[in-house]
């Protein structure tokens, strides 16, 4: 199924994915890019992952300096309201009052949201910006199974499994193919237009005849068409390319007899000289006895 997922991959990690790495001896980076077949796999960590590893201390030490090493994915779960105060602030005159409290509160509300809901967030309804998840968490790869598009993967005792299509995912895709087969805005322009010229035509042959054809009882030029006593045109049969005029051909030369003439002509040549060589000598010869 297409989903527009394209490399290089970008792959959410969460804390239990990456303590989980750690403690097994996994090189994150290298099984991505040999799971996903994509050398340029670009592991991505939200900041909520990292302050949970912080929190926790010394036994995600570890795990904590490897999701340092990756790229962060910011998440500011309360930049929207941020923005509605501003503006409301703009409208009062009250610029400056309002945008120090909403920086507060926007801090605070990174704080409190959690990991899971964070990745979430990113996530979106739809995946626009086309992320793939790695968690141990089951709960959250049953919520990503809701959003469509969202390829998930874990660690099953070192192995790395990518979770087959959701539910979701095959209804989406299902819908897409669906509407390919659709008629086109233009199909249906033409569809509704040959439906109205049908149905006026149909009102136009049950409404009432008025006219001099009416008047002198003569049918109407569409019943005369579709009778089938209407006289049929002659068909006259397709004459095809013209031949050459047979009287200002010339004549084809026998060839074949010219050669006979030539063949027959000198041996009957040399019989002739033959028999009166024959007579000769035998005149000749009779003369001398």
């Amino acid at each position: 199924m297409q989903f527009q997922i394209q490399r290089p991959f970008k792959v959410l990690l969460d804390g239990n994915f990456i303590h989980h790495c750690v403690k097994n001896n996994i090189n994150i980076r290298d099984r991505l890019s040999t799971l996903l077949s994509d050398p340029k796999v670009e592991p991505l960590v939200p900041n909520q992952v990292i302050d949970e590893l912080t929190s926790i201390g010394a036994p995600c030490a570890e795990a904590l300096a490897m999701a340092s090493t990756f790229k962060q994915a910011p998440v500011h779960g309360g930049s929207s309201s941020g923005r509605k105060r501003k503006r409301r602030g703009g409208n009062d005159g009250n610029d400056g009052m309002q945008s120090e409290p909403s920086k507060d509160v926007d801090d605070k509300a990174d704080n409190k949201i959690a990991p899971s809901t964070a990745i979430l967030h990113l996530l979106g309804r739809n995946n626009r910006h086309r992320y793939m998840v790695a968690t141990q968490d089951v709960d959250l790869r049953k919520m990503t199974h809701g959003i469509p598009g969202v390829p998930a993967m874990y660690l099953n005792i070192g192995v790395s499994v990518l979770e087959p299509p959701s539910r979701s995912s095959r209804e989406h895709q299902a819908v897409t193919e669906q509407k390919k087969l659709a008629p086109r805005k233009d199909e249906r322009r033409r569809m509704q237009n040959k439906k109205s010229r049908e149905a006026a035509a149909v009102t136009r042959a049950a409404a009432p005849q008025v006219g001099r054809d009416t008047e002198l009882n003569l049918p109407r030029a569409e019943a005369v068409r579709a009778s089938p006593t209407r006289p049929k045109k002659k068909r006259y049969a397709v004459k095809g390319p013209k031949q050459p005029n047979p009287m200002s051909m010339k004549k084809k030369k026998n060839h074949n007899n010219k050669k006979k003439g030539d063949a027959e002509g000198p041996k009957r040549k040399r019989r002739k000289k033959k028999q009166a060589e024959k007579k000769k000598m035998l005149k000749n010869g009779g003369g001398g006895e």
